[in-house]
């Protein structure tokens, strides 16, 4: 829970505005809750880091262990990192202005096709249960 809400601010902060209060304030959790398992805001961002990295390692495993075409198994790879990155991505709402799955632009000036996406639109969609 105080993870999920440290990732929360995140999305439309930066680290460094980050206080105790701004991330208990959504759990409905006292700050004694929040040092009872975290010293500081670094670990914090230090466990959230690590998650991400087991997510990245996870969704690598077919480029780095098994063997056969590499550039299919990149392919699956990042299929897998953009996977990640769709569902990080619906767990925060205000993240949809940044990252759109359909056509148009996102704030930045990004914008991605339908064409462009091809098997990486694929595997967002059965994620989300559109299959």
């Amino acid at each position: 829970m105080i993870l999920d809400a440290a990732l929360e601010f995140l999305w439309s902060n930066p680290f460094r505005e980050m206080t105790v209060r701004s991330v208990m304030e959504s759990t409905n959790l006292s700050r004694s809750a929040f040092y009872r398992h975290f010293h500081d805001l670094h670990l914090v961002m230090e466990s959230l880091l690590l998650d991400l990295e087991q997510e990245i390692l996870e969704v690598a495993a077919p480029w780095l262990a098994r063997t056969g075409p590499p550039l299919d198994l990149l392919q699956e790879s990042l299929s897998g990192l953009f996977v990640c990155a769709i569902s990080a991505a619906r767990s925060s709402a205000r993240s949809w202005t940044r990252l759109p799955l359909t056509n148009g632009s996102a704030e930045s000036g990004t914008s991605f096709s339908a064409d462009s996406m091809g098997p990486l639109q694929a595997a967002s969609r059965k994620t989300s249960g559109r299959a």
